[in-house]
């Protein structure tokens, strides 16, 4: 069972009231009293007295010499003849009373602040150990960085792709220039009047360009180039139709990586 403490000067008040007076046996074994006393409503500094029998009955006489024994509303609750024992005062009281004069434990002030500081210190060493884990982690991860780009690296650099180039189909210079001099060496200086002004390697073949001379026909030079070079003749009709060209496409004949060039025929003397 729990024991409760109370105030037993409090309890004499709110049983007894506030003018009266009483003396109360603490120890049934020992010669140990207790003197409470009220005046006006209030609990007096004379009261709250312990000590033996004859301690008590010396503090209440002088409680009534500085109080009139005969005034009216202080009354005697319990005198030493009377031996009533010092508990028996909340035993007339209410709970709510007895919740008045509980006592209860009042916390010190270092109990309060221990708890506190312990709780603080508990904290900053977590923010500690967590701060230090972190800045190592950081600088796991700047040397790992480090050593990954200092480390010698043993792939082999991709080669870049070999496009096709774009003469790729076509013959190379010496080819194109060997066949334009077999093509151009039996032309004719003049064909039905015709007169050979030049030739060109293009990449189609070989162009012979024809101009017009005075008495000379479109008639007799298309007939005349037919007969004589194996080709048909084209007039450029823009220009009046005085020049003729004569192409011969048999001049690209290999493949080769050399780029084509256009170069010029010289004229034969």
């Amino acid at each position: 069972m729990r024991h409760r403490l109370y105030a037993l000067a409090v309890a004499f008040q709110l049983s007894e009231g506030g003018n009266a007076w009483g003396i109360y046996r603490l120890s049934r074994d020992e010669d140990l009293w207790v003197f409470f006393a009220a005046s006006g409503g209030q609990l007096s500094v004379m009261g709250d007295v312990t000590g033996t029998r004859a301690f008590i009955e010396s503090a209440a006489q002088n409680f009534l010499r500085f109080n009139d024994a005969d005034a009216p509303g202080l009354r005697c609750a319990a005198t030493a003849e009377d031996g009533r024992d010092a508990t028996t005062l909340t035993d007339r009281l209410s709970g709510a009373q007895l919740r008045r004069c509980r006592l209860r434990k009042r916390l010190a002030p270092m109990s309060l602040i221990l708890p506190a500081v312990v709780l603080t210190l508990a904290t900053a060493a977590g923010v500690y150990w967590h701060d230090t884990v972190q800045q190592q982690a950081d600088r796991d991860k700047a040397m790992e960085a480090s050593r990954s780009r200092v480390a010698p690296k043993n792939d082999k650099p991709a080669l870049p792709a070999r496009a096709p180039h774009p003469w790729a189909s076509q013959p190379p210079v010496s080819v194109l220039l060997s066949n334009c001099w077999l093509t151009r060496e039996p032309v004719f200086a003049s064909v039905a009047g015709w007169r050979f002004t030049d030739g060109e390697c293009v990449p189609e073949g070989l162009r012979l360009r024809f101009v017009a001379t005075p008495g000379s026909t479109v008639e007799d030079f298309s007939r005349r180039a037919r007969e004589l070079l194996g080709h048909a003749a084209v007039f450029n009709l823009q220009e009046g139709g005085k020049n003729g060209d004569v192409s011969f496409h048999s001049v690209n004949t290999s493949q080769a990586s050399t780029p084509m060039k256009r170069c010029r025929v010289p004229r034969r003397n």
